[in-house]
């Protein structure tokens, strides 16, 4: 909730609250990362498990997620019918009628998704419903497509074969129902690191996308060991040709998530002291 007095950074924010909070991590990087970033003392880092993976790496608890949403469980369904599954999940673009984020607009974000998410970035990345169906068509493939929440960019829903998700659905649950992440800049590429399934990493407008913001090189470099593509045209390319997709290193996924983590998301590594 707003708070005047509050402070309306995050590095303030976590100083403030240094002994009010514990970060849980999934690896001994991600918590000297964390540490560095917000000058954290240890106290405030343990690795633990993230059950937040559990449904999509334990397929027992997947069913079971999925049978209690009759919306998953639908959808479940209905991908049955294809014989390759494709999710494609972007992160919001800004446009230029409004400036990067400030202080002020975090305190109200939606009030200015509005204005923030009118960039069709799909578009200028070679985004052809037509053409993508017509593949898709042709090999009973799907594409599914969820938008993050900010972005107002409409896709018409004119094929079976293409499936548009509303913000209902959880992201992450699409781990466990697909067999392609295409993302670009979204954390779901690090829930996707801790499934067997392929990702294709979209960075066409990486240039302009960094600008001004506070993305970390290491981890941006991290993101493009694996299969990386340019516009749509590449992943039309890679469709039609039954290319195989580059395998992401084991040292990244290693590097994101501790191994014990991934054999039991519930798992302690780090004893609370």
């Amino acid at each position: 909730k707003s708070d005047r007095n509050r402070p309306k950074d995050q590095h303030s924010l976590l100083k403030v609250n240094q002994n009010n909070f514990t970060f849980w991590v999934a690896s001994a990087y991600l918590k000297t990362y964390w540490q560095k970033a917000y000058q954290l003392s240890d106290k405030n880092m343990r690795i633990y498990g993230q059950p937040c993976i559990a449904p999509f790496c334990q397929p027992d608890l997947f069913k079971q997620t999925i049978d209690q949403s009759p919306a998953l469980h639908s959808l479940y369904t209905e991908n049955q019918s294809y014989d390759k599954i494709w999710f494609y999940a972007p992160t919001w673009r800004d446009t230029k009628d409004c400036p990067d984020w400030d202080a002020k607009m975090w305190d109200d974000i939606y009030n200015h998704a509005h204005l923030l998410g009118k960039n069709d970035f799909i578009t200028a990345l070679h985004f052809d419903l037509d053409r993508l169906h017509a593949v898709l068509k042709r090999l009973n493939h799907r594409v599914i497509i969820k938008l993050h929440p900010l972005t107002r960019i409409k896709i018409p829903q004119k094929y079976d074969n293409i499936k548009v998700l509303s913000s209902e659905y959880d992201s992450s649950m699409m781990m466990g129902m697909c067999d392609v992440l295409i993302t670009d800049y979204s954390s779901l590429y690090f829930y996707a690191l801790a499934t067997k399934i392929d990702i294709m990493v979209m960075h066409g407008d990486l240039e302009k996308y960094v600008q001004n913001r506070p993305i970390v090189s290491d981890i941006l470099n991290d993101m493009r060991q694996g299969c990386v593509v340019n516009t749509f045209d590449d992943v039309y390319t890679i469709m039609e040709n039954a290319l195989p997709i580059e395998k992401t290193p084991q040292h990244i996924i290693d590097k994101y998530w501790h191994p014990d983590i991934l054999k039991n998301p519930y798992k302690f590594l780090d004893a609370f002291v």
